[in-house]
């Protein structure tokens, strides 16, 4: 699998210019909420620190206090380099920040983002520069149990199955930097029976005159299909015929627990000839077996 990098956060679709920001940030409990007007939005006092991406209420993230609070923030510096801001735009993900996430950059809101289960990207590009920057993360929490919390309590102890609770940055933090036209997000949908796969693009371009998306399915660094197709807005569909008799009797490697065969896939994005951005991907052609017989899952996708 070429799509395979060690401790990449979205192994599915990877793209070599990246940076983990896990590790040691600035932090603190802002139980009154007056880290605001503090002036904690330029960087949080270095008074403790805290190993993102685990939680204060983890003893993993260097604190370890069980007890409630519901307004902590952090910080921390990056340095960035003239190479990775020359024409890039700079996306911060966060995969997972619980519950309520506002964030500035140099000073400079971001934005907001309401949820603690779904990643989510802020586009930093026009408060970033050269050498140093500050980034500051300010998460908001509660006991509400009309909030969706999964296995955490609402109350200040466990009781039946419900546990202490997590609050903040609870998985990886990141950086990417992208050309100003690229793929944002795929979907890939296996027709086993078919021998195709489905693929759906999402594309983020200042303008779609010259742009085109070109899929590459390989298998064991072999070629089995590709197809090109002129981009004229932001969603692009594509179907794509991998059954390839001269490779297997059947014309496609299926995938099972037993022999687990997948494709590697490569998305690029041209621009009147120009390769601007590219990455990596996979899919299988799943199968199940059920009282010793196959079951083809037809339309099943593979994430």
């Amino acid at each position: 699998m070429k799509s395979y990098i060690p401790e990449y956060p979205r192994p599915q679709f990877v793209r070599p210019d990246w940076e983990n920001l896990n590790g040691e940030w600035n932090f603190a409990f802002d139980d009154e909420k007056k880290g605001v007007q503090a002036g904690w939005t330029e960087g949080v006092p270095a008074v403790q620190t805290i190993r993102v991406p685990y939680t204060y209420e983890t003893k993993a993230g260097g604190i370890g206090d069980e007890s409630v609070h519901q307004c902590v923030w952090y910080s921390r510096q990056v340095e960035l380099s003239r190479e990775q801001l020359d024409n890039k735009r700079v996306l911060l993900h966060f995969e997972g920040s619980d519950y309520i996430t506002t964030l500035w950059v140099n000073g400079i809101h971001i934005g907001q983002h309401v949820g603690g289960y779904a990643r989510f990207t802020f586009d930093i590009t026009h408060a970033v520069k050269e050498n140093k920057n500050t980034i500051v993360v300010r998460v908001e929490d509660s006991l509400n149990p009309q909030q969706p919390r999964g296995k955490q309590r609402w109350v200040h102890n466990n009781f039946g199955c419900w546990y202490v609770q997590t609050t903040g940055i609870w998985k990886t933090v990141w950086m990417e930097f992208v050309p100003h036209n690229y793929i944002s997000s795929v979907k890939m949908t296996p027709f086993l029976r078919e021998g195709t796969v489905e693929v759906e693009l999402d594309l983020e371009a200042e303008n779609f005159e010259g742009l085109a998306v070109e899929a590459v399915v390989s298998f064991a660094d072999r070629t089995i299909t590709q197809s090109r197709v002129h981009a004229f807005k932001d969603k692009i569909r594509m179907v794509l015929d991998v059954k390839n008799m001269s490779e297997t009797e059947w014309g496609v490697y299926t995938w099972s627990p037993e022999n687990p065969n997948l494709y590697d896939i490569e998305f690029r994005l041209w621009y009147k000839g120009e390769l601007i951005d590219k990455a990596l991907s996979y899919f299988g052609m799943r199968e199940i077996r059920i009282d010793g017989q196959n079951i083809l899952l037809n339309g099943a996708p593979v994430y």
